[in-house]
């Protein structure tokens, strides 16, 4: 093992400009696009409507806010207990304050569709282009701590928590103002970061998969991947099947192309997500690319990086001209139309077998950065987070954010 590209630092050398304790805003329910919504707070919360000047209420428990769009303009509505209806004028924006407590706010959507989403912090509502937009502040460790738990389940083991609270807390830093000018710092979508708050998917037992979450944000506290002075993305992904990607790999992308490189992972071997087949028809994956004439003589052929299953292009021959597409957005084409798990990572070969397509591929999602699975399996062998995250981050060192002083 070469030392020289082993930079793994145990002392916490803090990064000036960055805050552990500052809030993230999050764009949430992007993809819903809400036109009227129905909110429900445990605890007695206080609310702000800005008009010309900040107008301050109370939101007792029971109570509902109804909010819709009217004219253009947010209409906001508090249904009390008796099924009493106070209207307000319109305003520029709602905005739910935080009691305290980390208090539980339910938002359910009424319109397009019914559901229902449990977040936990400061959440302002507004209206862009006719539609509702939602904007939820929270601190970047009670985010980190949410995430940690949605993304590991109730069975990981402490040690993977940990490492996957470094990598999320890392990604967020890195990706903060990422939508600034839209008002936000990151969106709820995978775009971002597929965030769902309260609800996300934590296992059987979620209350205490969030309470171990939670712990283990507080455990790291801080604590991020750096290259230098610059925080580096901690990207994660469920099972890389062997061996892990790079950005530039996947996404084209070259930032930080000097910190991440492969890893030959043998730690998720065991994993039910190493190994996958599928199989689709010609035409409805043709189709979900957008090609419909010249089907009959059309074939797919896959390009790979050298000494890797993982995909550098597709090519579609056998049309009046070839289509050549990025890996990343062929498997996001088909994810849309055929569903999510027909094309499991970006790992993968293929061939026809009649008019079926079939995939032959390993891992589960983009592979880059730390392997879910693999991290779940070194935390039973008895790794720490440290050794965990220098596996699949080998050239980043750990720094610790602090604010400008």
């Amino acid at each position: 093992m070469n030392l020289a590209v082993i930079i793994a630092s145990l002392c916490l050398t803090p990064i000036s400009g960055l805050d552990d304790n500052g809030a993230v805003r999050i764009s949430v329910l992007s993809l819903l696009k809400p036109q009227a919504i129905t909110i429900r707070c445990e605890e007695e919360t206080p609310f702000e409507l800005l008009h010309n000047s900040a107008e301050r209420y109370k939101l007792l428990p029971g109570e509902i806010i109804e909010a819709g769009i009217v004219d253009g303009k947010l209409s906001v509505c508090v249904r009390s207990l008796r099924d009493e209806k106070v209207c307000f004028e319109p305003a520029a924006s709602c905005k739910l304050l935080d009691s305290g407590n980390e208090n539980e706010i339910e938002i359910e959507v009424v319109e397009p569709t019914r559901f229902k989403r449990r977040l936990s912090g400061v959440l302002e509502i507004s209206v862009e282009n006719g539609l509702l937009k939602l904007v939820l502040e929270s601190t970047l460790e009670r985010i980190v701590g949410e995430i940690a738990a949605a993304e590991m389940g109730d069975d990981a083991p402490t040690t993977a928590l940990e490492a996957m609270a470094v990598a999320a807390r890392s990604y967020i830093a890195a990706s903060r103002g990422r939508h600034a000018g839209e008002g936000f710092d990151i969106c709820d979508t995978t775009h971002c970061l597929l965030y769902r708050g309260l609800d996300g998917p934590f296992g059987r037992n979620g209350d205490e998969a969030l309470r171990r979450g939670i712990q283990s944000a507080k455990a790291t506290a801080g604590t991020i991947l750096a290259d230098g002075s610059e925080v580096v993305p901690g990207y994660f992904h469920s099972c890389c099947g062997g061996q892990t990607a790079t950005p530039a790999m996947i996404w084209g992308s070259e930032f930080h192309s000097n910190v991440f490189v492969p890893v030959k992972c043998s730690l998720c071997v065991d994993s039910p997500n190493s190994r996958w087949r599928r199989s689709a028809s010609l035409s409805s994956v043709l189709c979900a690319l957008g090609i419909e004439s010249g089907c009959e003589t059309a074939n797919i052929e896959l390009e790979h990086h050298i000494e890797s299953h993982y995909v550098s292009a597709v090519r579609i021959t056998g049309l009046p001209e070839d289509v050549v597409m990025n890996p990343d957005d062929f498997k996001l084409r088909i994810g849309r139309s055929l569903g999510w798990d027909v094309v499991r990572s970006n790992s993968y070969r293929l061939f026809r077998d009649g008019e079926e397509v079939v995939f032959e591929g390993v891992g589960f999602g983009h592979g880059v950065g730390l392997c879910q699975e693999g991290a779940k399996a070194a935390a039973l062998a008895g790794w720490d987070w440290r050794r965990i995250l220098r596996y699949y981050f080998p050239r980043c060192s750990f720094r610790s954010l602090r604010a400008d002083q």
